[in-house]
């Protein structure tokens, strides 16, 4: 297969024949080389994008005892994550969730690049329900500390508003990781080194989350966290924010909100001042306090707000 697929030139049609003959039957190893088939007949099916062919394989591989030949535990993770990844590719919805549980942990542990393969698929899908699940997983695979995939999960429950009923699925997920960060900010100095940080978009999709779940409180509790470190929230998840300080008419955690986006040097920040004056139906004290945070950060006299928008 190796000799007749080289890997700068598309895949031959070589194993479409080999199928056709050994189909159905049961072997045995007879060379250390026997090994390497199935491994890079997969890879073959995922390079054509051949989820049929794929199929056919894996019922093989499953034939008998043909399992053996799959080889040991390095060659079965490549193989069974290329089955996967080119089921996530070509499947998606409950066809692929069904694989997925089928496979992990019984015969694979899905490394990083896998596990976003898969919250992709679910995203496709609108399977948003599903990342508990998957969440307990990534937990049970030792995961959850990795910083790309944790950023990778909540920018999947974030990107989008859903239901009430999703929003506060979602939630033992976002306060499990929430803790999961605090955990390595508070512990001793070589355990934090290779694991969570904080970063702008996963402080800003914390507040989100925690925001939609209905969590005023909680989502407040973040906005310290982006002036500790040196954060950034996104425009989006401040408007957001500040939104449903008026809907709860909350001013003092309005304020603290303006603070945050003053300091930080949002854009929009007037606008979001006027916004909350009018709002809130501010006394002039009240409105003179605004005006206060606005000159000291920015040096902008009440009278030059709207120029300097």
């Amino acid at each position: 297969l190796a000799i007749f697929n080289p890997s700068n030139l598309p895949p031959s049609q070589m194993l479409h024949d080999i199928m056709a003959e050994i189909e159905g039957k049961e072997f045995t190893m007879q060379d250390e080389a026997d090994g390497r088939f199935f491994v890079d007949a997969m890879s073959i099916c995922l390079r054509m994008n051949d989820l049929e062919l794929a199929y056919r394989l894996h019922n093989l591989q499953e034939t008998g005892e043909n399992w053996r030949l799959v080889g040991d535990s390095y060659r079965q993770s490549i193989y069974y994550g290329k089955f996967l990844d080119l089921i996530c590719q070509m499947e998606g919805g409950e066809e692929m969730w069904r694989w997925y549980k089928d496979l992990v942990p019984s015969v694979h542990y899905p490394n990083v690049a896998a596990i976003l393969n898969i919250l992709r698929s679910l995203e496709v899908s609108n399977m948003h329900h599903k990342i508990p699940e998957l969440w307990e997983d990534i937990r049970n695979l030792q995961h959850f500390n990795k910083q790309e995939l944790v950023e990778g999960v909540l920018e999947f429950m974030a990107r989008e508003k859903h239901s009430p009923e999703i929003q506060q699925l979602f939630m033992p997920v976002v306060q499990n990781i929430k803790e999961n960060f605090e955990f390595y900010y508070s512990a001793p100095a070589p355990p934090r080194r290779a694991t969570l940080s904080w970063s702008s978009s996963s402080l800003s999709n914390l507040l989100v989350l925690f925001l939609r779940a209905g969590e005023l409180k909680k989502a407040s509790d973040m906005l310290p966290l982006f002036k500790e470190h040196t954060k950034t929230p996104s425009a989006e998840a401040m408007e957001e924010y500040l939104a449903a300080c008026v809907e709860a008419k909350d001013k003092n955690k309005a304020k603290a909100g303006l603070n945050i986006a003053v300091h930080c040097g949002l854009p929009k920040i007037v606008e979001y001042a006027e916004n909350l004056k009018s709002s809130f139906n501010m006394g002039e004290q009240e409105q003179t306090g605004i005006d206060a945070i606005l000159k000291e950060e920015l040096n902008v006299e009440p009278g030059e707000e709207k120029n300097k928008q």
